[in-house]
This record gives structure tokens, C-alpha cells and sequence, in this order.
């Protein structure tokens, strides 16, 4: 091959070399940019509603547990309170809830009646406040203290015609409750509606339905 002709097909391979990397070149330029993955900001748990306060004095506390993963209270022990056993942090003089187990309820009908009367008077007080609520509840049913009366001197009949009397005299709820699970759900209920309606704004709560 001549010396011309080698030179006319090297400047043929680099034109065609020329247009494919130009062809190239104009693909990738229309080429999608793969755009980087932006994270999503997870939204900031929201803060307890309440916190529910436990008296110091409060030697078997019910268990709260269950409801604390839903994360709209929380629970501060301990705490002086004036009046019951369990209330709500900063509504102490407006709320008090006063637990007794079936033992408790026996004895401070009976033999601690005198001590326990002045209780209930500043429960009624707290009760009968504007915007107040005080209740008490017993973690034992019926049946349950009927027939503590095999086992003890105290009547059962007599322990919850107290209840009933006391309910009455002083206009306070009282609660017979089956088992301590069920008494603490009941607190845990009375509380969240005391907040509910006399704190908060439960048209605006997510997540109040489940309690």
C-alpha cells in the first residue's frame, strides 16, 4: 500500500474513531443523573401528655406497665401527696385517688375507721372542688371480700356496706375492682379522663382511644 493511501485510511479511522466517542459523549449527556437518596427526617416523638405522681407512702404500687409504650404518660415516684395515693404532677390539690386492697379496705373500716375518716374528708374536699375528682378504689370484688370473712373476725357484708355509706356520705366513686390488673387500669383510666377533661384538649390527642 502506498504511502498516500495509508495516510487516507488512518485519517478515515480516526474521523469514524472521532464520531463514535462524539456519539458517546451525546448519549451520556442525555443520560438520567441518578439524584442521591435523601433521608427521611423521622418526626419527633411526641412528649407524655401526663405524668402520673405515686405517693411516697405507697408501699405496694400498682404496676403501669402495660400502658407505658403508648407513651402518653408517664410515672413519677415518689411524690408527697396531701390526699390518695396516686394523682397527676401539678393537679395534686385536684385530683387524688385513694387504693385499698381488700385487707386495707377491712382494716380502715373497722379498726383504723377514725384515721381513715379523715381521709375521706379531704377527699370529699378535693371531690367537691371546682374542677376536682377524687374517687377510691378498691382492688377487690364482691366476692372476693365475702369470703375474706372465713379468714378473718371482720365481716365482708360489713366492709362494703362501709364502702357503699361512705360513697354516699361523702359523694366520693367508689371502685370494687376484681384484681390489682384491673385496679390499675382503672387509676390509669381515671386519671387520663381527669386530664383529658380538665387539663388537656382531647380533641387534639392522637393516640387517646387506646387508653
Amino acid at each position: 500500500m502506498s504511502d498516500s493511501l495509508e495516510k487516507v485510511w488512518k485519517s478515515l479511522e480516526r474521523q469514524q474513531n472521532k464520531e463514535a466517542l462524539e456519539d458517546e459523549m451525546d448519549a451520556l449527556s442525555v443520560m438520567p443523573v441518578a439524584k442521591p437518596k435523601r433521608e427521611r427526617k423521622k418526626p419527633d416523638k411526641a412528649p407524655p401528655l401526663f405524668t402520673i405522681a405515686v405517693d411516697s407512702r405507697e408501699q405496694d404500687r400498682l404496676d403501669f406497665d402495660p400502658w407505658l409504650p403508648l407513651g402518653l404518660f408517664t410515672v413519677q415516684f415518689p411524690v408527697t401527696l396531701q390526699s390518695g395515693d396516686y394523682s397527676v404532677i401539678g393537679s395534686h390539690d385536684k385530683c387524688a385517688i385513694e387504693r385499698k386492697s381488700a385487707a386495707d379496705a377491712s382494716a380502715s373500716f373497722t379498726r383504723e375507721r377514725e384515721r381513715f375518716t379523715a381521709c375521706l374528708e379531704r377527699l370529699e374536699k378535693i371531690h367537691h372542688a371546682p374542677g376536682g375528682y377524687a374517687a377510691l378504689v378498691i382492688e377487690a370484688g364482691w366476692a372476693e371480700i365475702l369470703a375474706g370473712q372465713e379468714q378473718s373476725m371482720v365481716s365482708g357484708k360489713s366492709v362494703i356496706g362501709s364502702a357503699l355509706s361512705a360513697s354516699v356520705e361523702y359523694g366520693l366513686p367508689v371502685f370494687f375492682c376484681d384484681d390489682r390488673r384491673i385496679a390499675a387500669a382503672c387509676v390509669v383510666k381515671l386519671l387520663s379522663k381527669f386530664w383529658k377533661y380538665n387539663i388537656g384538649r382531647p380533641n387534639r390527642v392522637k393516640g387517646w382511644s387506646k387508653l
